[in-house]
């Protein structure tokens, strides 16, 4: 899994700022999304057309099964699980250990020039940033 360090900069800051109750309408929502996405790869795995209807049956699907598992004994459960490792193995016996780490430091503006704009003419770039300092208004037409 590769995502944008900045977007889970993003993700992590603007959660925290969340109070409780915001905090859970945003883990409903992420998970309400990702039930969708689930959903739309599966439609297209299958060649199914993504429709209200479609969508509307994952969910009830979904929403079905959860209360048959809710009526289940553990050992029933421990059943169910056994059998759905057997059909996709790994899917319950692999554990993920997500770490992440965003690392930040500080470069200079030129650095920063020079990884974004190779090809940019520093010298001249500061120029220019004199003469808009000055008032002159150079980036003007």
């Amino acid at each position: 899994m590769n995502v944008d360090p900045k977007q889970i900069d993003i993700l992590i800051k603007t959660f925290c700022r969340l109070n409780e109750e915001y905090r859970e309408k945003a883990i409903k929502e992420m998970n309400g999304l990702f039930f969708e996405c689930v959903n739309e790869r599966d439609c297209k795995r299958h060649n199914i057309p993504i429709t209200r209807e479609t969508t509307r049956d994952f969910t009830k699907d979904l929403e079905e099964f959860a209360e048959l598992l809710s009526k289940l004994s553990k050992t029933q459960k421990a059943s169910v699980v056994m059998c759905m490792e057997h059909l996709q193995p790994g899917s319950f016996t692999e554990e993920n250990d997500l770490e992440i780490k965003i690392n930040r430091k500080k470069i200079t503006l030129n650095q920063y020039i020079e990884k974004h704009f190779p090809d940019a003419d520093a010298a001249e770039a500061k120029k220019l940033y004199k003469e808009l300092k000055m008032g002159r208004g150079c980036f003007y037409v």
